[in-house]
């Protein structure tokens, strides 16, 4: 699979994770598969969501780019 299809495929499944744990956010974006539902505050939840992210965060595509806000070199990139 190409790094695009990759890439692809994991920000689909990632978008779908995260409209299915915040359904209060989805229907903000105009995505109404889980209007019938609440998002869920509960520490269990909490700690499904931070292993979920943990998971995308392994399985992202790596890239060569600084970090946002950060400058070749690891100097702060103010924008100036």
């Amino acid at each position: 699979m190409s790094t695009d299809a990759e890439f692809a495929r994991l920000a689909r499944e990632y978008l779908d994770d995260r409209a299915e744990r915040h359904p209060d956010a989805a229907t903000g974006l105009g995505d109404h598969r889980f209007d019938a539902r609440l998002p869920d505050p509960s520490a269990q939840a909490l700690a499904d969501e931070r292993r979920a992210l943990d998971g995308w965060a392994a399985g992202s595509p790596r890239s060569t780019a600084a970090p946002v806000g950060r400058a070749p070199g690891g100097r702060h990139d103010d924008g100036g």
